[in-house]
């Protein structure tokens, strides 16, 4: 089960005196030619890698759904008699061990200030908890972990809503560092990570205002239209976004 951590990204913000501050735009140290070789190579060597992995997930999700093959000594009467025993472990187990969020462990010196402090941040913690549904992400995350091997939470900061953000990852839709490991506090430790997305030509050509032409002729048009996309990370401290080979 693995929590994917990496340190934040600090984009300077001024203020123009005359109301919001305004976001600079990110730039990053690479140029658009070493992404392209760098995130090919990556999906590449994934790809290798995955191409061991998929049948076993596949096995798994069709157990869990019933698609089980069975031995015609275990039929009856002409009629299959097998248990789905994924599904009944699991779907047993996710709500007995989710009834409650998980209880916030905050540290804090001795002093009053301290202590007080470490009062108020658990108390918001316990508030966000509920109001992002942490519970039914941790029974998202672990069903993954079930069916597809991996669980994969990822926490990130929402500059819109100005809050942390917990996500339960679908796997599938990651391209990880095969070389990657879990280290003792839970963190893959890695040196690049991708996760393929999908929004509105008209989110992306908003998201990336220079390649708006991109969007509206890939879309012909239809803004609605839903394009892939992938954002990478690259040891924690990069982070740039490709599509069909075309730095964003």
């Amino acid at each position: 089960i693995v929590h994917l951590g990496a340190k934040p990204i600090l984009v300077d913000v001024k203020g123009d005196g005359l109301g919001e501050p305004t976001q600079e735009e990110y730039t990053s140290k690479f140029s658009d030619e070493d992404i392209i070789r760098l995130t090919s190579q990556w999906k590449a060597s994934y790809s290798v890698y995955y191409g061991d992995v998929e049948p076993d997930q596949k096995k798994a999700y069709d157990y869990w759904i019933g698609k089980q093959k069975t031995d015609t000594l275990e039929s009856l009467d002409g009629h299959d008699t097998v248990d789905n025993l994924i599904f009944e472990a699991v779907e047993t187990f996710l709500p007995i061990a989710n009834r409650a969020n998980p209880d916030p462990l905050v540290k804090a010196d001795s002093s009053s200030e301290g202590l007080e402090l470490a009062k108020d941040v658990k108390n918001g913690l316990v508030d966000w908890a509920d109001k992002t549904k942490l519970r039914m992400k941790l029974k998202k995350g672990t069903r993954h972990w079930v069916l597809s091997k991996l669980g994969v939470w990822k926490i990130s900061y929402n500059v819109l809503n100005d809050e942390i953000d917990c996500e339960a990852l679908n796997p599938k839709n990651l391209i990880l560092d095969k070389d990657g490991h879990i280290d003792e506090s839970g963190l893959f430790t890695w040196e690049y990570i991708g996760e393929k997305k999908k929004k509105s030509a008209s989110m992306l050509a908003e998201m990336f205002p220079k390649h708006s032409e991109f969007f509206a002729s890939k879309s012909q048009g239809k803004m609605a239209t839903k394009i892939e996309f992938i954002e990478w990370w690259y040891k924690g401290t990069d982070i740039f976004y490709t599509t069909e080979g075309k730095v964003l």
